[in-house]
């Protein structure tokens, strides 16, 4: 009976050994886990950063660029507005010059006629 007795503790020993076993091996499965979760979830933090960098960063190059096309468009605004102005004065030019070749034609056919009447009287 003692024997049963001692066999049956025995047994209860290695049960609850074996109970203790499985709990610690339960618990460092979970600590696992957890830190598989963490280091995943620190991973998807990582690559939604890196995708908002990359984003704003794309941004940043189309605001460039479109600030740049805005700059070339005034320019050629600019370039345009320039020419337009000097064949402007240009006309403005050939007009005087025209306007004081008439005058100066007028002036010589008045003088022609003025002489013209002095020598018929």
């Amino acid at each position: 009976e003692r024997e049963e007795k001692a066999m049956e503790e025995a047994r209860r020993e290695e049960l609850l050994e074996r109970e203790r076993e499985a709990a610690v091996r339960k618990e460092q499965l979970e600590e696992e886990r957890r830190r598989e979760e963490t280091a995943r979830k620190a991973m998807l933090d990582r690559q939604e950063r890196e995708r908002e960098v990359a984003r704003r960063e794309q941004l940043e190059r189309e605001e460039k660029a479109m600030e740049e096309a805005r700059r070339e468009e005034l320019l050629e605004r600019e370039r345009e507005a320039a020419v337009r102005k000097e064949q402007l004065e240009e006309e403005r030019r050939r007009e005087e010059t025209a306007r004081k070749a008439m005058l100066d034609r007028q002036e010589r056919e008045r003088e022609v006629a003025r002489r013209e009447q002095l020598e018929r009287e």
